[in-house]
C-alpha cells in the first residue's frame, strides 16, 4: 500500500520546483558581457555599439528559444503532475478503464513524478523515499 501523504508531499515538492523553474525562465535576460561589447548579445549591447540600433530581433544569444523551451518544459511537467493529481482525485473521465487499470496508470505516473523529482535531489526538501 502506498503512502498517500508522501505522494502528496512529492506532488507539492514538484509544484514548488516548477514554480521556481517558471520564475527563472521568465526572468531570463540576454547574454551580457559588460567587459566586451562585441561578445554581448546584439540586443543587449551598450556603449560603443548601442547607437547601432540593434533590437530584440537582432538577438544572437538564443534567449527567445531558450526561454520558450524552458517555459514549455514547465508546462509539460505541470500537465504530468496535473494528470496524476486529477487521477488520484478520480477526475480523469478520459481514462475509460476499470479501477485496476487506472491504479496501474497512476502507479506509472507516480514513478514518472519520482523521476522528475530526482532532478532536484540536491534540494533540501527532497526526501530519500522519493528516489526512483
Amino acid at each position: 500500500m502506498r503512502d498517500v501523504s508522501s505522494d502528496e508531499e512529492l506532488a507539492a515538492f514538484l509544484d514548488a520546483r516548477l514554480d521556481e523553474a517558471q520564475r527563472d525562465a521568465e526572468a531570463m535576460e540576454h547574454d551580457r558581457d559588460w567587459d566586451d561589447d562585441y561578445r554581448s548579445c546584439l540586443a543587449a549591447r551598450i556603449g560603443t555599439m548601442a547607437d547601432k540600433g540593434y533590437a530584440e530581433a537582432d538577438c544572437n544569444c538564443g534567449l527567445a528559444e531558450r526561454k520558450a523551451r524552458a517555459l514549455r518544459e514547465v508546462e509539460a511537467k505541470r500537465a504530468i503532475l496535473s494528470r496524476y493529481e486529477r487521477g488520484t482525485a478520480g477526475d480523469l473521465p478520459e481514462w475509460k478503464a476499470g479501477r485496476e487499470l487506472i491504479e496501474a496508470g497512476l502507479a506509472i505516473l507516480l514513478a514518472v513524478l519520482r523521476d522528475l523529482a530526482a532532478i532536484d535531489r540536491d534540494h533540501p526538501d527532497y526526501r530519500p523515499e522519493w528516489k526512483p
